[in-house]
């Protein structure tokens, strides 16, 4: 252990209270630390904070919890909540085990192995509220901005995946069309929601005015939260290979709901 990498860490936690119970913010500070020390910090703070050890200051970042909290926190549900918040992990369960270097009473974390191209990374999840307190992939650690918008992200698949999907068509319609010059006229047709890896996506078609005020024709469309969509080439454009066309079949192929 080095004590001069905890203590670094916790000038690091300028807005830490508590006692015993907050032991877990050391793993987040420990994240903020250059990267040729945010390893070795880590270890470090889950031999401090194991039975024993003097206690540390903990303050849960924003990021999303799993829906139900049940019985104790183990592995299988670890990885659980790891898997709310960052889908893409779950390719790679079979890589994972727990890091009892990094687990304490207060968290438990989890490990993936490196697979293809991709870095191991380490997921770490709060015991009790079964948060994501510290995420990282390769040497990356994700901020609290970073946890804060995969828990957004996280807060609308589920939505999606319970039929509120109200919001987000609204919001990626407004997106598709703020570059529109008549975006109220635009019309639309067989809307419906698709799961493009993993994400909640609008598919569909649609039909706008050009600058005569003419509408020009019905084109597909896909747009998921947070990006501006891909729409369908038309004309002297039109090609097989275009972006849009190898595309489309991941992630319009599979119907979860249908909207208009």
């Amino acid at each position: 252990m080095k004590p001069q990498l905890l203590a670094a860490a916790a000038l690091l936690c300028t807005m830490c209270t508590g006692a015993s119970a907050q032991n877990a913010l050391l793993f987040e500070a420990c994240g903020r630390m250059p990267a040729a020390q945010r390893t070795e910090c880590l270890e470090a703070a889950g031999a401090a904070t194991r039975p024993g050890a003097k206690p540390a200051a903990k303050r849960s970042p924003p990021s999303a919890a799993l829906p139900v909290i049940g019985a104790p926190l183990d592995l299988a549900g670890a990885i659980a909540a790891c898997e709310y918040l960052i889908p893409s992990l779950k390719d790679r369960r079979d890589g994972a085990a727990e890091a009892n270097n990094l687990a304490s009473p207060e968290v438990l974390g989890v490990h993936y192995a490196a697979v293809d191209a991709r870095p191991d990374a380490i997921c770490i999840v709060n015991r009790q509220s079964r948060k994501v307190t510290v995420w990282k992939f390769g040497d990356v650690f994700a901020d609290d901005n970073a946890l804060a918008y995969l828990g957004y992200r996280a807060a609308i698949r589920q939505d999606v995946r319970e039929g509120r999907y109200a919001d987000f068509v609204a919001r990626a319609k407004e997106r598709l069309t703020h570059d529109f010059r008549d975006p109220l006229a635009v019309q639309y047709r067989d809307l419906y929601i698709g799961e493009g890896d993993g994400e909640p996506t609008l598919c569909g078609e649609f039909n706008g005015k050009n600058r005569f005020g003419v509408y020009v024709g019905f084109r597909r469309f896909y747009i998921t939260e947070g990006n501006p969509g891909q729409t369908e080439p038309s004309g002297p454009d039109w090609d097989p290979n275009y972006y849009f066309n190898r595309t489309w079949p991941a992630k319009c192929g599979t119907r979860r709901a249908q909207v208009e």
